[in-house]
């Protein structure tokens, strides 16, 4: 959104001020002045407009002021729904209480990672591979699906796309720009990686000797994933056999019925490469690496829904790469998570305090406006064929314009099991419950009132091209309603892309 409102900017100036200041030309016929409280229009004479204070008032706050204060708003939001306690599996009762179990700083200092122990336990008594594949199709639901050996995700069939399917793809590590000697800020990062690994296994081990053993088991096991990992590549569709066959060493039919996909013969694979080397690296890697492999990923992805200590070692090694200087406040961090996570009831929640049903309706008909304009250009193009013309007409009309959620979203919420314990058991629970949803879909035919669990209060406007939806979020439309639709349509400009 800023970009492209810089870009505008950068555009008027240099087509409209910098002839005027360089090149002498004459000014444009003068518009009528602005009278007392009245402000000049953009549309009367752009150049005037342009230099004018009213422009600096009527272009109002940046991207990174709405940002800031959307958070600030979310944080209020939050504490408020906390502090009423709503019924169960409402928005405000979800929000209030995942809230509530953030921001206890006393009762996550004195938890601890012992919210983990339960899985620190099952890693300790794997015996075998499929022990070790077990372990991680539960980590796999219960935390980030994308942070233990691979990645996936329910998407759109590119060979028939009224479908979903479940798409493999790399994922598990650190990182490939973390080992290759080519980059040359690796050594560093691979320092600060080694420390924070020392620490932390310091902490499970109670051994300096084992800690710094299973850090160098870590570093060399991770090394061996990314050298794997290549280029993209395109997703191409296999079967459960093929599977198979790429890497042997992994029972697939029995993973994916422990994660509960079902009725499926094939998925979609990117990285064909990176599995087979995954595979061989499960056969050949002894038990023990994958165990502390395990362990330190498992704390990794857990770090922010944990105690004061256990961020601050993670936020030690994360700086090499941010340049922080300091973590964010708590609540702007349990805000992150909540909006990750709870995005839809979020933002139900601001458009109902914040009495934005109008607001709504007013960036809805200007969406609209966008469409129609669209479809003109469309009909008056001498180069596209009648057929395309009425495909592209199509697939138009059948874009969703969604400002800030979708109002027939089929998600319900009111299942999640959210409660006043601890924040990382919420966490824990909340992961599966959107996991076991996702994996759900697998296999359905699209629905476009159910494009997965996105709609985020902030963020840029986006195209969702899997559901042909142009999404608005929250701040972009919270402060520029009433404005001269000039600048309205300017600041409103990723929606027209």
């Amino acid at each position: 959104m800023k970009k492209s409102a810089s870009l505008l900017l950068y555009i008027a100036f240099f087509t409209v001020v910098v002839p005027h200041r360089l090149f002498g030309q004459p000014q444009a016929p003068e518009s009528p002045a602005a009278g007392p409280g009245q402000s000049l229009s953009p549309r009367h004479d752009f150049y005037q407009y342009a230099n004018s204070e009213t422009f600096k008032s009527a272009w109002g706050r940046t991207s990174t002021q709405s940002n800031a204060d959307v958070i600030t708003k979310l944080k209020q939001l939050s504490e408020a729904a906390a502090a009423k306690r709503g019924a169960k599996g409402s928005d405000e009762q979800l929000i209030g209480d995942l809230w509530f179990t953030g921001m206890d700083a006393e009762t996550l200092n004195r938890e601890g990672i012992a919210p983990l122990q339960p899985y620190l336990d099952r890693i300790d008594k794997i015996n075998s591979t499929q022990d070790l594949m077990d372990v991680v199709a539960d980590l796999n639901m219960d935390t980030r699906r994308d942070s233990f050996l691979f990645d996936w995700i329910v998407w759109r069939d590119d060979d028939n796309r009224k479908r979903l399917v479940l798409r493999l793809s790399p994922g598990g590590t650190t990182g490939p720009g973390l080992f290759p000697t080519a980059n040359p800020n690796a050594e560093r990062f691979r320092a600060g990686f080694r420390t924070y690994l020392q620490k932390t296994f310091m902490r499970l081990h109670n051994d300096e000797n084992k800690a710094i053993s299973s850090a160098e088991a870590v570093i060399d096991l991770e090394a061996q994933m990314a050298r794997a990992f290549g280029p993209p590549t395109a997703f191409t569709a296999v079967t459960l056999s093929e599977l198979s066959g790429i890497a042997p060493s992994i029972d697939w039919r029995r993973y994916f019925k422990k994660i509960g996909l079902k009725n499926t013969d094939a998925v979609v694979m990117q990285g064909q490469a990176y599995f087979r080397n995954l595979g061989e690296l499960i056969r050949t890697v002894p038990l023990s690496k994958w165990k502390d492999y395990l362990r330190i990923r498992l704390l990794r992805v857990n770090v922010g829904f944990l105690d004061d200590r256990t961020q601050d070692e993670f936020f030690q090694y994360d700086r090499i790469f941010t340049g922080a200087e300091k973590p964010r406040d708590r609540g702007e961090r349990v805000v992150r998570h909540l909006e990750a996570r709870l995005g839809p009831p979020m933002t139900r929640q601001f458009f109902k305090v914040h009495d934005l049903g109008a607001v709504k309706a007013y960036y809805q008909a200007i969406a609209e406006k966008f469409r129609g304009a669209f479809r003109t250009r469309i009909e008056t193009l001498d180069w596209m064929t009648p057929g395309t013309k009425a495909n592209a007409r199509k697939k138009l009309d059948s874009m969703l314009l969604t400002i800030g959620y979708q109002d027939a979203l089929r998600a319900d919420f009111r299942t999640m099991d959210i409660r006043r314990d601890v924040y990382a058991r919420n966490m824990i629970r909340v992961n599966r419950w959107i996991n076991q949803r996702e994996i759900a879909r697998a296999g359905t035919i699209v629905d476009r009132a159910d494009p997965g669990l996105s709609g985020m209060p902030r963020g840029d406007a986006a195209y969702n091209h899997q559901n042909n939806e142009a999404i608005l979020p929250v701040n972009n439309i919270l402060y520029d309603h009433g404005r001269d639709e000039a600048v309205v349509y300017a600041k409103l400009s990723p929606l027209g892309h």
